[in-house]
């Protein structure tokens, strides 16, 4: 047997809260975890709607149902199967989006932040390695950083911006042991940044979301 690939094209959904106008301050995009659906993971962000912002939430490629045949459908980035592919496809994504932004908007006159939940953290650090747009702030939440990214590769790029880890003090689905090496992993590569526990589980609680708005 014989594995074969062919490139299509495909149609992706992104869900936006705020319109591209001329008086847009500050864009986000935010990245989802794995099987949330774009729009109920956009509704966390719905603080930001003060009339100058606008978000952006692409949705993953790869959808299923997310008990049974039928039923509520959630979304993924990739999976270990032909993982090469599914990155490379959601990176080429990432930057249509970004660039289809970029021709209404100078983004790099305006404040961009980046933002990636559980498996999103993992994609928005592989899309950076390989675009370094430009950001404010990127943060991580509830995610790590991928193995499979070397840190000293985005190094000069993720110090050039303000990066910061959130993680719940009573996520059970964070390998908290894993997190710490990956924490290590970056102090030794002189990566900067700021890391905040906060009181909460797998999740963006509001509180916790207006609280780091403050100091972005």
């Amino acid at each position: 047997m014989k594995e074969n690939f062919i490139p299509v094209k495909k149609t992706a959904r992104y869900f936006t809260i705020g319109e591209i106008t001329p008086g847009i301050q500050r864009v986000w995009i935010v990245l989802h975890g794995y099987g949330q659906p774009a729009s109920e993971f956009l509704e966390n962000f719905s603080v930001f709607d003060d009339g100058s912002t606008l978000i952006i939430a692409p949705e993953g490629l790869s959808k299923f149902y997310t008990s049974g045949l039928y039923g509520n459908v959630g979304a993924s980035w990739m999976t270990k199967d032909d993982r090469l592919n599914e990155i490379r496809d959601y990176i080429r994504y990432l930057d249509s989006i970004y660039n289809m932004v970029n021709t209404s908007i100078d983004l790099k006159n305006i404040e961009v932040n980046l933002l990636g939940f559980s498996q999103g953290t993992s994609t928005l650090i592989r899309w950076l390695e390989n675009s370094q747009i430009k950001a404010k702030n990127i943060i991580l939440w509830s995610g790590s950083f991928p193995d499979d990214v070397d840190p000293l590769n985005v190094r000069s790029y993720l110090n050039s911006t303000k990066l910061h880890l959130m993680l719940g003090k009573y996520d059970k689905i964070i390998d908290h042991k894993k997190a710490d090496e990956r924490i290590i992993r970056l102090k030794k590569a002189g990566i900067r940044f700021s890391l905040n526990l906060f009181e909460g589980k797998h999740e963006i609680p509001q509180q916790t979301l207006r609280d780091l708005m403050r100091y972005l």
